[in-house]
């Protein structure tokens, strides 16, 4: 399970919403070297999370969505403490609506 970090700022989602899916996948790539770099404890969590959305079958036609729920799950891991590993079913259904 994802440590809760008591003492992290809110992430904000400004300026992630609008990201082509080329643009998230070196975003990624990115934050999981930092994510082995700084908490290697969690790299395999989230390496699980990027790696569902990329197989996911409807990923291209619902790129919005998908976005929007990786971003919820990143912002949420910090202050609920989520593991981004498991599909969020309450959250990925909030954003559907």
């Amino acid at each position: 399970m994802v440590k809760l970090r008591t003492k992290s700022k809110l992430l904000s989602p400004n300026g992630e919403l609008d990201m082509t899916f080329d643009k998230w996948h070196q975003a990624c790539q990115r934050l999981l070297k930092l994510i082995k770099q700084y908490h290697p404890e969690e790299l395999t969590l989230w390496q699980t999370h990027y790696t569902s959305i990329m197989v996911k079958e409807t990923q291209g036609e619902n790129w919005l969505l998908w976005l929007s729920y990786d971003t919820e799950v990143r912002c949420r891991s910090v202050t609920v403490g989520l593991d981004p590993s498991q599909f969020q079913k309450k959250l990925f259904d909030d954003l559907y609506i």
